[in-house]
């Protein structure tokens, strides 16, 4: 019984002092509605920018990309760029020809854009 006499002794804004987030701004509490609809429109934009920052780990890589990354790790001039598959993977098949004339094939992985 002493809680619940110290409780209503406490004053309104003491009150609201306490749960400043929950208090909408005419000092009324929310509906459960609210704030579950609040909660789950949190979530979804969460969500939303989670998605929008991974779209890059599964999108295709580009011929012109393929061409990009191979010249990059070789140095080299892009001669042709095929798409093919290696085991289970799709890869862009990429033939350079060195700053010392020799000619090499590079695959970059058509889904990460990584070479080998």
């Amino acid at each position: 019984m002493l809680f619940a006499a110290n409780h209503r002794a406490m004053s309104q804004t003491e009150s609201s002092a306490a749960h400043p987030a929950i208090r909408t701004d005419d000092g009324s509490w929310p509906s459960i509605r609210r704030l579950a609809v609040n909660a789950f429109v949190r979530t979804l934009g969460i969500c939303a920018v989670a998605l929008a920052l991974a779209a890059p780990a599964w999108a295709d890589v580009s011929r012109d990309q393929a061409a990009a990354a191979a010249q990059r790790q070789t140095g080299g001039r892009v001669l042709s760029v095929d798409k093919t598959e290696s085991g289970r993977r799709t890869v862009w098949r990429v033939k350079v020809v060195s700053p010392r004339g020799e000619v090499r094939v590079v695959f970059i992985d058509a889904d990460a854009g990584r070479g080998g």
